[in-house]
């Protein structure tokens, strides 16, 4: 993900809110600043850094679906498979 990003006055940034949410930014949040040959490099800084890698695994979000309809999906599915099937030979 890139971002082109705006100087304000006294230097500051304003980070993107999805780039501070894919991170753990939050307001307040500290974040460590480290400068290197071809820039700046910002990340979060951590008081306890194996918490908070573990809080920024994303856990897959399910969508609750009945199995009726699973199963009416699927079985639509087969079906215009097959008649794209049968209608090519």
């Amino acid at each position: 993900m890139e971002e082109k990003l705006k100087v304000g006055r006294k230097g500051v940034i304003v980070i993107p809110k999805k780039m501070r949410m894919e991170v753990g930014i939050a307001e307040g949040s500290e974040v460590q600043a480290l400068l290197l040959p071809g820039g700046i490099l910002l990340r979060p800084k951590f008081s306890k850094p194996v918490e908070g890698l573990a809080n920024l695994i994303k856990q897959p979000k399910v969508k609750a679906v009945s199995s009726t309809k699973s199963i009416q999906d699927l079985r639509r599915r087969i079906d215009r498979e097959l008649k794209m099937d049968a209608s090519i030979h």
